[in-house]
């Protein structure tokens, strides 16, 4: 019969298999003025241009910044949920294993 901690080990591994797309960093929605004098965003706040969806993220050190349109963001956000998911799904999987060591070790 396996330990305890490998059948929950097991089972974690099922859920992460499960999670589905993963997305990290952030998303912001912004608006902007155009720049034009003549324009209503220069003079209005109200009347900004947008929303814009910016999606920014650091990658090996480097961060990277892209515009993301409405249904790209909905998505991120869909996806970005399954990133947090995963995160702890794997630090549970890594507690696991050091409670295994050190049980091991006694």
């Amino acid at each position: 019969m396996k330990p305890q901690w490998q059948r929950k080990y097991e089972k974690l591994m099922v859920e992460l298999s499960q999670v589905g797309f993963v997305c990290n960093g952030t998303l912001r929605e912004t608006y902007q003025r155009c720049g034009k004098p003549s324009c209503a965003c220069a003079t209005d706040d109200d009347q900004k241009h947008g929303p814009y969806y910016i999606w920014t993220a650091t990658n090996k050190g480097k961060q990277t910044c892209r515009s993301f349109s409405k249904t790209q963001a909905r998505s991120f956000d869909e996806y970005n949920r399954n990133y947090q998911k995963m995160k702890a799904l794997v630090e549970q999987l890594c507690t696991l294993v050091v409670c295994a060591l050190l049980q091991d070790k006694q």
